[in-house]
């Protein structure tokens, strides 16, 4: 692979080819403050999985998440923690749409499997209109800093039919299978 390098910090230093790192910490305070930059950075990196090709493609990302769940046949994770970083989606209205359907769906993926999926969102980068149809495609929300199980969740098949997002051939609802 003759890609040029992506420069990633860590650790108060940049990495270079090697990029296999063993990271000792003698308190959860030490680690926090070394991982949180290293995170924080990825998320500035912006969230390309989502957006192959420079657009998203649902079908697509519904594949991904699939294949990185646990449960998989062909998952090398015994069991995930997923943290996707969402505003890349708040730049133009059709975006918003397609991950908001894409939400809904994805929860036939993930209520097969035991991983955890942490959508975040910037709520002030978003109508107040997209915040309520988001809340209402995850069955747990965090709010002021605490997870609460979601009295307003909509099962995917429900809260497309309510907001009019039809899934499209191909899409599936229900068995969270891809057909």
């Amino acid at each position: 692979m003759n890609r040029p390098p992506v420069h990633i910090r860590f650790g108060g230093c940049e990495l270079t080819r090697s990029r296999h790192v063993g990271a000792f910490f003698n308190s959860p305070d030490e680690e926090y403050k070394s991982l949180m930059p290293f995170i924080s950075e990825g998320f500035a990196c912006g969230t390309n999985v989502y957006l192959h090709d420079g657009k998203f493609d649902q079908d697509q990302m519904v594949e991904t998440f699939e294949r990185l769940a646990s449960g998989s046949t062909d998952s090398p994770y015994p069991l995930s923690r997923i943290v996707c970083q969402m505003d890349w989606a708040t730049q133009r209205e059709s975006d918003l749409r397609h991950l908001i359907e894409f939400e809904a769906r994805i929860n036939d993926v993930w209520q097969r499997h035991e991983d955890v999926v942490v959508c975040i969102c910037d709520a002030a980068r978003l109508s107040g209109e997209a915040v309520v149809d988001i809340i209402r495609t995850h069955p747990v929300v965090v709010l002021g800093g605490r997870a609460h199980e979601n009295s307003f969740y909509l099962p995917p098949a429900e809260f497309l039919e309510q907001t009019g997002m039809k899934a499209s051939p191909g899409r599936s609802l229900g068995n969270g299978r891809v057909i």
